[in-house]
């Protein structure tokens, strides 16, 4: 089994933080989003970029506004 990684971007650190608070492991969350667990756990990290669509799919099941996740995204690019 892989490493666990930690998030690397604000996007990944506020995906972890609210589905962890909701209750939700990477395998409910991804199924709720309609992905798989990798893609989920590489937006978590870092390892993944993500779009418009993926903020989208992310803000009903994580109970947050997309502009939030917007914001954080455009933070995690800048920041790299």
């Amino acid at each position: 089994m892989p490493a666990k990684k930690d998030p690397r971007t604000p996007f990944g650190v506020a995906i972890r933080s609210k589905r962890k608070a909701r209750g939700l492991s990477q395998a409910e969350l991804s199924a709720l989003c309609g992905w798989s667990q990798a893609k989920l756990s590489q937006l978590e990290t870092g390892d993944r970029m993500r779009s418009l669509l993926d903020v989208v799919a992310l803000a009903p099941p994580l109970e947050v506004d997309p502009s939030w996740l917007s914001m954080l995204a455009i933070q995690s690019l800048q920041a790299a």
